[in-house]
């Protein structure tokens, strides 16, 4: 029986966000979201009936609370029956997961071919074989029941009807009596699809009745039903949501698209290979900042020309290819300088404008389902990116944040908000006397710096937030871009 857990305080700031992780922080699931305490609940399956767990906080300002729980009356031994958990994965590109049983046992695998959102059975968390883009993993419940069908094989004809091979002719054997009464008989050929699917085609199941009066024959009035609980493959068929498709058919989908410094060129930068190769995107001199933005095949460069536009492509990456698709106006008066490009969805981009009238930094959300930008004025900047000269990159998270990178020409400064209307500052971080970080990507779920030197830097997502080198390069590395789905952290 599931353990009934209490939290009845925290230090963290409400509402928090409910998770319930294995003792060895292996795998988490979500139990709630925006919840303020005292909160009561349950411990969802698979770990209803282990004896340690851990209760994980995430509060409104993203800061993580963990406490190990002892369940008081825990169960002496485990259920000996496995059973098959239906999760649900968000991920953000072609991702391969091994899905598993109760013992960790490998049983099959599963392969995206796009982002979006994923169902799949598994008896417990599926696990991601490499690295790819992909979020929580969340407990749905047990999947539903399989119906024992002993006929279905591997080389089932994908046919949703009766073939020919059941005829009205089958005859009933003589140890048929008139006491027989109505059963549900599996289908003894085979005519099973590989796949069922929850579809409105009546699935092969033959209802059959037999009479005292009936001859020894199936009649012609068999009745095909909808099964209430139909039968299920072992791995749930994806439901993806609607999100443009990927054509990136080699190399990561994370690879982030850089301007060289020296240049007007942009690079495809591969962080495992340490290599860069040149994506023929050529932007004239009056783009020279190359504010550029990505989201799936989509690809959006900021004109820093004074004519407030932001030019959209669509892109695939292997090999690259760029297509224009339009211009977009943004309606601001030319006091405002606009820096800083990010994007959360194929309606909706983000960008800094410097409003000379008011001297400030104003964060600004674009709804650009017309050719004209419907402008949204989240916030403004506080904090020492008041007083900054240049904002060099802005990027948007998964989790919800907005992290932005500026300098005041001496220090590197790097700021954390909540992306929504009126956010205030979470974090802050400033890098005295470092080289001139222009780029912040993100790989393996850990964050990394990338300079005009060629130098990739690695830093904390923790206070006192250490800058160390990584990894160097060639090739200077200037205003960098990684697509959406691939930014799934963030600073603490």
């Amino acid at each position: 029986m599931s353990q009934s857990i209490d939290i009845l305080t925290s230090t963290g700031v409400p509402p928090y966000d409910v998770y319930v992780c294995d003792i060895t922080y292996t795998f988490c699931y979500v139990v709630a979201t925006g919840v303020t305490l005292p909160y009561q609940f349950f411990a969802p399956p698979p770990l209803d009936n282990v004896s340690q767990l851990i209760v994980k906080l995430i509060d409104s300002t993203g800061c993580v609370f963990f406490e190990p729980f002892q369940c008081p009356t825990p169960t002496p031994t485990p259920s000996p029956t496995c059973f098959a958990n239906q999760y649900q994965i968000w991920v953000g590109g072609p991702c391969t997961f091994n899905l598993l049983d109760c013992s960790s046992g490998i049983t099959g695998t599963y392969t995206t071919t796009s982002g979006g959102t994923y169902n799949v059975c598994s008896s417990l968390p599926p696990v991601s074989v490499g690295y790819c883009p992909y979020g929580p993993v969340i407990f749905l419940g047990p999947c539903p029941t399989l119906t024992p069908t002993p006929t279905v094989t591997p080389t089932l004809t994908p046919t949703p009807s009766i073939t020919s091979t059941v005829t009205p002719t089958v005859t009933i054997t003589p140890t048929v009596t008139p006491t027989v009464t109505t059963t549900k008989t599996p289908t003894p050929t085979p005519t099973i699809t590989p796949t069922i699917t929850k579809t409105p085609t009546p699935t092969p199941s033959v209802t059959t009745t037999v009479t005292p009066t009936s001859t020894p024959t199936i009649t012609p009035t068999v009745t095909n039903t909808n099964t209430p609980t139909p039968t299920i493959t072992s791995t749930i068929t994806p439901t993806p949501t609607p999100s443009p498709t990927s054509t990136a058919v080699s190399g990561s989908t994370c690879d982030p698209i850089y301007r060289n410094y020296d240049s007007n060129a942009f690079f495809l930068y591969d962080f495992t290979a340490n290599t860069s190769s040149d994506i023929t995107l050529s932007l004239s001199a009056t783009t020279s900042q190359g504010y550029v933005a990505e989201y799936i095949n989509n690809l959006w460069v900021l004109n820093t020309d004074q004519s407030s536009t932001i030019t959209e492509y669509t892109t695939t990456k292997s090999p690259f290819s760029a297509t224009y698709v339009r211009d977009i106006t943004i309606p601001l008066s030319p006091e405002f300088n606009i820096q800083g490009l990010a994007a959360r969805s194929t309606t909706e981009l983000q960008t800094i404008f410097y409003n000379t009238g008011t001297t400030s930094w104003q964060y600004y959300n674009l709804i650009i389902t017309g050719a004209t930008a419907v402008t949204q004025n989240f916030f403004t900047l506080t904090g020492s990116l008041t007083g900054a000269t240049v904002i060099r990159q802005l990027l948007t998270t998964t989790t919800g944040k907005s992290i932005i990178m500026g300098t005041n020409g001496s220090d590197t400064i790097i700021q954390q908000y909540p992306h929504s209307s009126g956010g205030t500052l979470e974090v802050q971080i400033i890098l005295s006397g470092t080289p001139n970080y222009y780029g912040i990507i993100e790989e393996n779920f850990n964050l990394y710096l990338l300079n005009d030197a060629s130098e990739v830097y690695s830093i904390q997502l923790t206070s006192p937030y250490t800058v160390s080198l990584y990894q160097t390069s060639s090739g200077g590395f200037g205003t960098t871009s990684q697509e959406y789905f691939c930014h799934t952290v963030n600073f603490s």
